[in-house]
């Protein structure tokens, strides 16, 4: 439950910061990026309850894990021209193997476990995804703003006028400036800044692939861990998620 919480609300506040921050979306719009994994784990839920009667939870957990880590590594594939709908879609897929994961951590955490403790085992199953996801907003932040100093000073260092690409877009931008009516002193002092922009928006946008492929490394880890949970006889699954 504290890798559950690590990654979702790692990537809940991941997502919509990338959205306004690299795609120009507000509030609203970032917003709506995430709400379709809401609708996901819905549907997908009974299906969840279905299955948890007939196998053992940690084989679920597994797969939902697995689900985790695969979307995760899926959304290394965004860049700054990433669709509103391949955003979502992957969210969804994200939101999909979250459902694999609440029901049959709940169903193994309070498997042979006697009345009067539940409520103290519900207190820390609610602690671990409250840790989790505190340490997951906060680890996901931290790479966030360190992988993008280290991405920045590496795009920097071939970013000079030795390098023969960067004067041809420095010239490039110079000229497209200058025939829009400005100054050429002032055009290219414009396009040297334009350039360090989308350098900045490029390391920027690294380091979102470094966390996101990270917070997946993270769930395939989960994985192996998942299958050291015991067994719950057959048909116990059921009195204990009810």
């Amino acid at each position: 439950m504290f890798a559950v919480g690590f990654i979702l609300f790692g990537t809940t506040q991941l997502l919509p910061q990338y959205t306004q921050t690299l795609l120009g979306y507000d509030a609203t719009h970032a917003g709506f990026v995430i709400s379709p994994g809401g609708f996901a784990v819905m549907a997908m839920m009974p299906l969840v309850g279905y299955l948890v009667t007939h196998y053992q939870p940690k084989w679920l957990i597994a797969f939902g894990m697995l689900i985790e880590g695969c979307s995760l590594i899926y959304m290394t594939n965004f860049d700054t021209q990433s669709s509103f709908a391949t955003i979502a879609w992957a969210r969804c897929f994200q939101a999909a193997g979250l459902a694999f994961l609440f029901v049959p951590i709940n169903t193994a955490a309070y498997n042979g476990l006697p009345k009067g403790k539940t409520n103290n085992a519900s207190a820390l199953i609610n602690l671990a995804r409250n840790l989790g996801g505190s340490f997951g907003v906060s680890l996901a932040n931290t790479m966030l703003i360190r992988r993008a100093q280290f991405h920045q000073n590496r795009l920097l260092s071939t970013s000079n006028f030795n390098n023969t690409s960067y004067q041809q877009t420095i010239n490039s931008f110079t000229h497209t400036l200058s025939q829009r009516g400005l100054n050429p002193v002032v055009a290219a002092q414009r396009a040297v800044a334009v350039l360090y922009q989308s350098v900045q928006n490029q390391a920027s946008m690294l380091s979102y692939i470094d966390v996101f492929k990270t917070l997946g490394v993270a769930a395939f880890c989960m994985i192996g861990l998942a299958l050291f949970l015991k067994k719950i006889p057959r048909g116990e699954a059921a009195h204990v998620r009810h």
